[in-house]
Formats: structure tokens, C-alpha cells, sequence
């Protein structure tokens, strides 16, 4: 979902004859960290066997958070932070693994999907049987069925999809950026 979301920010920049020259000024803090954690969080898929995968997801989770913590200034982050903490509370309260409602699940296109979270094949997630507040957290919506790519999603999910498309809009859209002059200042003197 975030992947589409910056498409259709950049999309919604190219329509509204937003500066796309902007993006080459925002200095995002630690964005290392952004990249390492992304990884860490997509390393589940190779190392899903292993229940040390579980940290490695919530390591990838903490450091994200930690760099978009550190960015809160920039437009649309306070929603990332936001979204990322709902899911990361979600995972925390769910013994590090995320909730997933099963009648979302069975009535929309990924029926395969929850099949393999009721077999236990996906040790990130898990079915969502007993309800309560901890599972309002977790995946509880399907994209519609016309949607080309069927996902479940938590509201995190929705509030980081806005956080996005308000960082990429709002960049966009700012008049100046606020950097200090580097441009070489003489003084002359005049010796009468």
C-alpha cells in the first residue's frame, strides 16, 4: 500500500504542476536507518522457520520508528510515526505478531493467504479469534475486490498511507526552503 501511495502522490504532484525539484532539497534524518529497518522487516520472508524472525521484524519496526521520529518536523511524519506506532502496538500486545481478522480475510481475494495463516506457514501474523480491543489494531480491512492488488490492512497501515501522501503533496507544493546561504561575501574597505 505505501508503495502506491507514493505513486499516486508523485501523480497527484505531476497534476497539480507541483516542484518535483523540491525532493532534491529535503534532508530526512537518518535515512540510513529508514533503509535498514525496511530490510530487517522484509528479512521475515527469508528466515520465517525461525521464531528469531520475530525480533528481526520488530527491530526493522523500532528503527523505523526511531528515524521518522527524528523527522517530525517535515510534513506528513507525525502520521507516519503515528501509523507506525498503532501497528507497532498491535505486534507488541499480540506476543510480536500481527493480528489478522479472518472474515476480512475469507471474504475478499485473499482466501489463499489466510489458508496459510490458519496452517501457521506466516509466523509474522496470526488469526484473530478472540476479538477485543488489541484486534481493532491488527489487519481488519480488504481493498475492494476491483482493486488490482488484494491486501489486508490495519488502520496504522491507513494512517502511514497518509502520512505519506501528505509528505510527498506538501513537499512539493512549499514555496522555499530555508537553508543558509554558502555564497562567498567580500568586504571591501576603502583606504582614503
Amino acid at each position: 500500500m505505501f508503495i502506491e501511495a507514493i505513486f499516486v502522490g508523485l501523480v497527484i504532484v505531476f497534476l497539480t504542476n507541483g516542484r518535483f525539484d523540491n525532493f532534491s532539497e529535503v534532508e530526512i534524518k537518518g535515512w540510513p536507518m529508514i533503509v535498514a529497518g525496511v530490510i530487517l522487516e522484509l528479512s521475515v520472508i527469508f528466515f520465517s522457520r525461525y521464531t528469531f524472525s520475530l525480533y528481526l521484524q520488530l527491530t526493522g519496526m523500532m528503527t523505523v520508528m526511531l528515524a521518522v521520529a527524528m523527522n517530525l518536523r517535515i510534513r506528513g511524519f507525525l502520521l507516519m510515526f503515528l501509523g507506525g506506532l498503532l501497528n507497532l502496538m498491535a505486534v507488541l500486545l499480540n506476543n510480536l505478531r500481527m493480528p489478522v481478522n479472518l472474515v476480512g480475510g475469507k471474504t475478499s481475494s485473499m482466501t489463499s493467504f489466510m489458508d496459510t495463516v490458519l496452517e501457521g506457514d506466516v509466523i509474522n501474523y496470526m488469526v484473530d479469534s478472540a476479538g477485543g480491543w488489541t484486534a481493532l489494531l491488527g489487519k481488519i480491512m480488504t481493498t475492494p475486490i476491483w482493486y488490482p492488488f488484494p491486501r489486508l490492512l490495519s488502520v496504522g497501515d491507513l494512517v502511514i498511507t497518509l502520512g505519506i501522501l501528505f509528505f510527498i503533496v506538501g513537499e512539493s507544493k512549499r514555496k522555499h526552503f530555508h537553508r543558509e546561504s554558502t555564497m562567498v561575501q567580500y568586504s571591501y574597505r576603502n583606504r582614503i
